[in-house]
């Protein structure tokens, strides 16, 4: 697994056969990788549970409130901490984004 320090550069909305999802995308700050871009996928599900929600409030370092609306501006900018794991499907080997964290030092 990979720690990178990286900034939320824009989650845009997009279209697949089985349904609209939102596309994520980073840049790395700092290390061999700075400059290097990270995508990640998730539902649209915002749920307790669902992954966005999850990237979301780790990138505020909170928890939302009930009816609480946050934009995309809201998000993009500043320091954040992306986990990566290289996982191996189909003789092939992928970055997966696993989690998103508030940056610490």
């Amino acid at each position: 697994m990979l720690l990178y320090v990286s900034k939320l550069l824009d989650i845009e909305s997009r279209e697949s056969a089985n349904g609209e999802y939102k596309r994520w995308s980073w840049e790395i700050l700092e290390g061999p990788h700075t400059g290097q871009k990270v995508y990640a996928n998730s539902s649209t599900n915002f749920g307790p549970q669902a992954k966005a929600r999850q990237w979301v409030e780790n990138v505020l370092g909170r928890e939302l409130e009930a009816g609480e609306q946050i934009g995309v501006d809201d998000l993009v900018g500043g320091k954040h901490h992306l986990m990566v794991e290289n996982v191996k499907r189909d003789g092939r080997t992928f970055d997966n984004m696993s989690a998103v964290h508030k940056y610490r030092e």
